[in-house]
């Protein structure tokens, strides 16, 4: 029962570090308005619709098939979000880095606590 509310504490802490993320982006970014990618807008409903599908899940696939639909309907703006690495800045390229770093570090964490419930070490 401990180790439940530990990991649930966890998520926590880690919700209001993304929230306080994404507001401190937010007040940066205020004013600017981006427009949309519909290279990646497509890419996430195609994701979104395989696991749909495989999950059986029906509002992932819907949504997954709308977001799909969007971005072929404007693949013709595709190429105006598409940029090499080279012509990031430094700063961009070291943000992308930390990024993939955490990403990866949750992913690993992620399966090492799925594993430890699946022995029984955990929950």
């Amino acid at each position: 029962m401990e180790s439940k509310i530990l990991v649930l504490i966890g998520i926590l802490l880690l919700l209001i570090g993304l929230g306080v993320v994404a507001v401190i982006i937010s007040v940066k970014n205020k004013g600017k308005r981006r427009e949309t990618d519909f290279y990646n807008l497509f890419n996430l409903g195609l994701m979104w619709l395989i696991f749909g599908i495989v999950f059986q899940i029906a509002v992932l696939w819907i949504l997954g098939l709308a977001f799909t639909i969007a971005g072929i309907a404007n693949h013709k703006k595709w190429d105006a979000w598409r940029y090499s690495r080279k012509n990031l800045k430094k700063t961009d390229k070291r943000v992308r880095l930390i990024l993939l770093v955490i990403g990866s570090m949750v992913i690993v964490l992620g399966g090492m606590v799925f594993w430890m419930a699946k022995l029984g070490v955990v929950g």
